[in-house]
């Protein structure tokens, strides 16, 4: 990753290793998967004009507010803005929300960073948090410029703070040639990565068309991440609900599993050894994984997990 820049002075928590003597040691503390929170007029502000009419939007429904694209319901306001209320109040956790109550850090830079200096944090991966849901809006154009619009909205939430707060793009990898585009362009505005699907469209990841989307992640030094919930649309798939059912979400370490399965045994680490892939919210158990399967088939040349990070 296009990496943190942490001064002598940098905020650092100081904690307690409890061995037998007794020590302390400083740490610099580092966020890999925060999370921003799109503001009501992000799209209707900055997506391309030809598809401003079908681009997300923020619909009041009730005492809740409610993201929608081209008629897909995403998103869930609630859950992004209840941190820590499962343990103090469980039973008033909803996955309904009002935009109107959010937390300011979530959508203005400086009171994210002020956020994370209460808690010592000297660094922060950004990602979406209703934008994860995106990947389930079927047509591939109107998303590949949703994504344009908020890379473009996540750079500039970045500015202020260069070396405390690192972007990670989002890519529709639909169409490889447009995600190669993308990440290009994410890299000169300033972000430090990308997300592709978890599950894409038809493709898995050990076919070889994706091999120009690995090839420029690696020359430009853009890691690549797999975030939990990012399921392009499919056939079939239920776009009246933004949230997986019971089943597929007590399961979704899966998904990860085989998307790092598809990257190891499609040989994309051998082909691009200095490229950069990393799970998150996936559950270390889906590395381990993956890592076993590897070394259980140590004699073929295409079971390398050394880009895995």
């Amino acid at each position: 990753m296009r990496g943190f820049t942490i001064s002598p002075g940098q905020i650092a928590l100081t904690v307690t290793l409890h061995v037998t003597w007794g020590m302390t040691r400083s740490y610099t503390l580092i966020s890999s998967d925060s999370h921003i929170i799109e503001p009501a007029d992000l799209w209707e502000q900055r997506i391309d004009r030809r598809f401003k009419d079908r681009g997300p939007r923020l619909i009041h429904e009730g005492e809740f507010d409610q993201w929608y694209a081209d008629g897909v319901k995403f998103g869930n306001i609630g859950i992004n803005q209840q941190a820590g209320l499962r343990f103090e109040a469980p039973e008033k956790l909803t996955t309904g929300g009002s935009m109107a109550t959010i937390p300011l850090g979530g959508v203005d830079p400086h009171a994210h960073v002020q956020d994370m200096d209460v808690d010592s944090v000297a660094g922060g991966v950004l990602y979406p948090s209703q934008g994860l849901t995106l990947y389930r809006v079927p047509d591939s154009q109107l998303l590949s410029a949703i994504f344009r619009a908020y890379n473009d909205w996540l750079a500039d939430f970045c500015t202020p703070y260069p070396q405390r707060l690192k972007g990670i793009a989002m890519l529709n990898v639909d169409d490889v040639a447009d995600a190669v585009g993308e990440l290009q362009r994410a890299a000169n505005i300033g972000l430090a990565g990308a997300m592709i699907p978890l599950r894409p469209m038809e493709k898995r990841y050990d076919h070889p068309d994706y091999d120009p989307l690995w090839a420029v992640a690696e020359d430009l030094g853009m890691p690549l991440s797999l975030h939990v919930g990012t399921y392009r649309w499919w056939p079939g798939m239920n776009l009246a609900s933004p949230s997986q059912d019971i089943v597929e979400f007590s399961n979704r370490e899966g998904d990860v599993r085989r998307a790092i399965a598809a990257l190891i045994f499609g040989g994309a680490f051998e082909r691009y050894p200095h490229l950069k892939v990393g799970a998150v919210e996936g559950h270390c158990r889906a590395i381990s994984s993956a890592r076993t399967s590897s070394s259980a088939s140590r004699k073929t040349p295409w079971a390398s997990s050394s880009g895995l990070i």
